[in-house]
C-alpha cells in the first residue's frame, strides 16, 4: 500500500505494453490505381488475410453489392421507417378527407 501511495503525483507508466504489427497492404481501385492502407493486426490475422488474397486472386469473383434500400436486421430502423410511413399515410388521409 505504501508503494502505491509513494507514486502519487508521478506519471503512470504501464508495464504491460501490447505488441502490435503494422503492415501496409495494397488496395486496388476500380480505376486501376493502387493505394496502400495501414493495418494493425496480429500475425494470425495477417496469415489469414494473405491466404484469402491468394484465393481471391485465383477465383477473381466479384462479391454481390449490398441492397441500398435494405434496413438490415435493426429493429429501431424498421420501427422508425414504419412510424414515418403511418404518419405520412395519416396526413394523406386527412388531406384527401378535407377535399371531399
Amino acid at each position: 500500500m505504501f508503494a502505491t501511495a509513494s507514486q502519487i503525483g508521478k506519471p503512470y507508466k504501464s508495464t504491460n505494453i501490447p505488441q502490435m504489427d503494422v503492415s501496409f497492404r495494397p488496395l486496388t481501385q476500380p480505376s486501376g490505381k493502387i493505394q496502400y492502407v495501414a493495418l494493425i493486426e496480429s500475425e494470425e490475422t495477417l496469415r489469414e488475410m494473405d491466404n484469402h488474397e491468394e484465393n481471391a486472386a485465383v477465383s477473381e469473383t466479384i462479391p454481390p453489392k449490398p441492397d441500398i434500400f435494405s434496413l438490415g436486421k435493426d429493429p429501431i430502423k424498421t420501427f422508425y421507417i414504419g412510424s414515418v410511413t403511418v404518419i405520412g399515410l395519416f396526413i394523406l388521409y386527412r388531406i384527401l378527407n378535407k377535399n371531399k
